[in-house]
């Protein structure tokens, strides 16, 4: 069982005129074969059984700590959520993630990231009831 995170933030270290627009990649890639350290040529895939999309939710550049985890929020999503509801897409929006899933903050992260683990290798994430899915 694999967990890919992918991170976003609306401040750079750069100089912006505006806040990044909030956006992560969900774009199917190679899988790489260990044995052979070469990637499959022929089979793009979302190889991770659950993805985190972590936003850094600072707008402050000079003031926020990176490290402070209060300032960040997480999404837990199963592959098979992903692959049926954005299928070929190569990114997604955070609005259509906050349409699928609520946020969870970093204390919940490690039992929702359990909870789509758990799910994947037993049941479709959608037959958990919502007590284990808001965890």
């Amino acid at each position: 069982m694999g967990i890919e995170v992918k991170s976003s933030a609306y401040i750079q270290s750069w100089h912006q005129e505006r806040p990044s627009k909030i956006q992560f990649d969900i774009a199917k890639k190679r899988r790489l074969d260990y044995a052979t350290n070469a990637f499959d040529p022929d089979y793009p895939c979302r190889c991770a059984d659950c993805y985190v999309f972590c936003l850094f939710t600072g707008r402050n550049v000079r003031h926020e700590d990176v490290l402070d985890t209060s300032l960040r929020k997480f999404y837990v999503l199963p592959a098979a959520i992903i692959e049926e509801r954005f299928g070929e897409q190569k990114s997604v929006a955070l609005s259509r993630n906050e349409e699928i899933y609520e946020a969870v903050f970093h204390e919940d992260l490690k039992d929702n990231i359990d909870a789509v683990l758990n799910a994947s290798a037993t049941k479709r994430y959608d037959e958990l009831s919502p007590d284990n899915r808001n965890a």
